[in-house]
């Protein structure tokens, strides 16, 4: 009977060792594997980290290369050269952008998915950053650039201006910051492996232990083999991480190798920068006679204007024309009038002082200015140029002499004028009055005023004197905060007391065909800025300005007509986009000084029919102001409404606010503040009321 219980016992503890035998063994087991796969994809995993950060160092690297190669490819003369950097700037944008692909999908095969960081998704595709966009912006400025034609390149170029910028901006630091992400991500999983490894070490040992005390010798040499293939594991990881840091290493040498690539292009632009000076000094003068150009005079103009204004000096003007100059050019041929011209420029030289400038206008117009000198000094000095011109024939290579005669205008120079249109409108009827009067003269008091065109005679001398005694005035228009409809500021418009012009559209008309239009525009942005002076301080003065204007008048005259303690954002100079011709980029510089002169700049007359989308988006403005024909009975057509929606969307994209024109409706009034616009001016609201104050002029 003990017997049988002792054998029931035997077998009951055997069942139970064994069952704890193959328990521990099924454990230790899990532990071995789970040890083996966890760390075997860990390195996995360390390898493909060291790749991503590898690539994001190259991504950087080729950010800055690319922004290189495109400033090397507008620079370059040779064409042979500037093809093959065409060539390797098209392979680095191929290259960089399958970079960003990786580093997007975390991935470092294409095609594949993989698991960014968090942060690294965020720097891609949310704001502020938005890294992808940013990306995809400058990828595509430098496909447009390699892809523009070798003639087209300069170094004005708008889309090499955005590169420039955008190689030397934020998106450095944000390529900075890829590589820095990546970099913690490989760091933080070395870490959790770390943590794991000891956490599987720890609970090996307690397995051990337990199965030491439980079970024999043989299965504590297998533990013991097996502890001896966890630190082979070890050693591999230890081997991986050693090569992470290796390429780590790598990947500094690479930064350092940048920064040593930073201050030789450093090096470059500043040799460059030298190059762009004497370029500048060239584009100042005249390449056929060595004069100055109408740039040059501008320049010149615009310092001794200054001079004037500080100094109240004296400062006269000579416009020279040389007669039947054309047919020389057509019985003698081009190159004899090429002669002709540069003996002229000599001449000119050869008898005015140092202080005095002499540039080429025109085909065979040249200007003088003459600091320091009244009308009678003046006179001596056209006088003299006119007898050099006419005494002395031009003798030819050929032997022949080529006589020739010259009309000159002369005028004094006032303190209004601001750039050489105001100055041609001014000084171009005396040297009409020379011409008409017989040539090889001098004119500088005209009693009349005729180009024989639309113009009737003796108009000139009306409209001056209208001009003087008050004729041009202001008048100003409420805008309103369509939600409230508190007082947002007010727009100035300029308007006229000559009969038969006083609506601005035949004044602006008149003044174009008289070659006055630069001259009239800036006395009238100069009377509404001295209207808007009586508003309360923070209240918006909005004055409008032709394209022609901002180009003619030195941006610094422009601003320097506004006081500068107004200077506040409270100035909005309106641009109306029927009068932007052509490719609105000449007017990006411009329009970009006066937003530094914290001016804010508006697009006029949008939805007028001719709406460029090219101008919004090049010019950046700070508001757009819709058209009165897209405004009109908005309530009732929705096709005005429906293009009101697409303004309003466009406005929204480029961050721009939104004044309404020419509302005179109440049922118009309602359908615009539930559309969502927020300014709005009108007769319902407000009609043009003349200022109190005088025009200033």
């Amino acid at each position: 009977m003990k017997m049988g219980i002792v054998s029931k016992r035997k077998k009951s503890y055997t069942l139970q060792m064994t069952i704890r035998c193959i328990s521990f063994l099924g454990l230790l087991a899990a532990l071995a594997f789970a040890d083996f796969y966890i760390l075997n994809d860990q390195i996995k995993t360390h390898k493909f980290d060291a790749v991503l950060i590898n690539i994001a160092g190259r991504q950087r690297l080729l950010f800055e290369r690319t922004a290189l190669l495109a400033r090397y490819l507008v620079n370059t003369p040779d064409k042979r050269e500037r093809a093959n950097v065409r060539r390797q700037l098209l392979e680095a944008i191929d290259l960089l952008d399958d970079y960003q692909e990786m580093l997007i999908k975390g991935s470092p095969t294409p095609g594949f998915w993989g698991n960014p960081p968090p942060a690294i998704y965020d720097l891609y595709f949310n704001p502020p950053a938005l890294l992808k966009t940013r990306m995809q912006n400058y990828l595509i400025q430098l496909r447009v650039l390699a892809a523009t034609r070798d003639v087209d390149l300069k170094l004005d170029d708008a889309r090499l201006i955005s590169i420039r910028t955008v190689a030397s901006g934020k998106i450095l630091k944000m390529l900075d910051a890829v590589v820095n992400e990546y970099q913690k991500e490989s760091e933080a999983k070395i870490a959790k492996a770390q943590k794991l490894q000891r956490w599987v070490v720890e609970s090996t040992l307690l397995a051990l232990l337990v199965l030491g005390i439980y079970l024999f010798q043989p299965m504590i040499r297998h533990v013991r083999r097996e502890m001896d293939n966890m630190e082979d594991l070890n050693q591999v990881l230890e081997k991986q991480i050693q090569e992470q840091k290796t390429a780590q290493e790598a990947l500094r040498k690479a930064v350092k190798d940048l920064a040593d690539s930073n201050q030789q292009l450093d090096q470059v632009g500043t040799e460059l920068r030298g190059v762009n000076a004497r370029l500048e000094k060239l584009a100042l003068l005249d390449p056929l006679t060595e004069l100055l150009n109408r740039r040059g005079l501008q320049k010149v103009l615009t310092t001794e204007l200054q001079r004037l204004n500080r100094d109240h000096s004296d400062l006269s003007a000579i416009l020279l024309d040389l007669d039947e100059f054309k047919q020389i050019n057509d019985t003698l041929g081009y190159p004899v009038g090429d002669i002709v011209l540069k003996e002229v420029a000599t001449r000119l030289k050869d008898g005015l002082r140092v202080t005095d400038h002499v540039a080429r206008i025109g085909g065979d117009e040249f200007m003088i200015l003459l600091p320091d000198s009244r009308r009678a000094e003046a006179m001596r000095v056209a006088e003299k140029i006119r007898f050099s011109i006419s005494e002395n024939p031009i003798l030819l290579s050929s032997g022949k002499e080529v006589k020739v005669t010259s009309c000159l205008g002369l005028i004094e120079v006032s303190m209004d004028i601001s750039a050489i249109d105001e100055l041609l409108s001014q000084i171009n009827p005396m040297l009409h009055i020379s011409k008409k009067s017989g040539k090889n003269r001098i004119s500088h008091d005209g009693k009349d005023w005729n180009e024989g065109q639309t113009l009737e005679p003796g108009f000139r001398a009306r409209f001056d004197a209208a001009i003087q005694d008050h004729g041009l005035y202001a008048l100003r228009q409420p805008i309103f905060n369509l939600a409230d409809f508190t007082t947002f500021g007010y727009e100035f418009l300029s308007r006229s007391s000559i009969a038969g012009f006083e609506m601005p559209d035949d004044f602006f008309r008149i003044c174009l065909e008289a070659n006055m239009l630069t001259l009239i525009d800036h006395k009238c942005f100069r009377n509404c800025v001295i209207a808007g002076s009586s508003l309360p301080a923070g209240m918006h003065r909005h004055l409008n300005l032709f394209p022609s204007t901002i180009i003619n008048i030195p941006i610094e005259n422009l601003i320097e007509v506004i006081p500068p303690q107004d200077l506040n954002g409270t100035y909005c100079i309106e641009i109306s986009e029927q009068q932007i011709i052509g490719d609105p980029s000449y007017l990006i510089e411009p329009i970009r000084e006066l937003k530094r002169a914290n001016i804010l700049i508006g697009i006029d007359d949008v939805g007028f029919g001719r709406s460029c989308l090219e101008s919004l988006i090049l010019l950046e403005p700070h508001i757009i102001k819709i058209d009165k024909k897209c405004v009109k009975g908005i309530a009732r057509d929705s096709a005005h409404s429906r293009a009101l929606k697409k303004i309003l969307r466009v406005s929204e994209a480029l961050g721009t606010e939104i004044i309404a024109e020419g509302i005179e409706s109440h049922e118009d009034l309602d359908m615009l503040r539930d559309l969502g616009v927020k300014y709005g001016q009108g007769f319902l609201l407000g009609e043009p009321a003349q200022c109190a104050i005088g025009n200033g002029l």
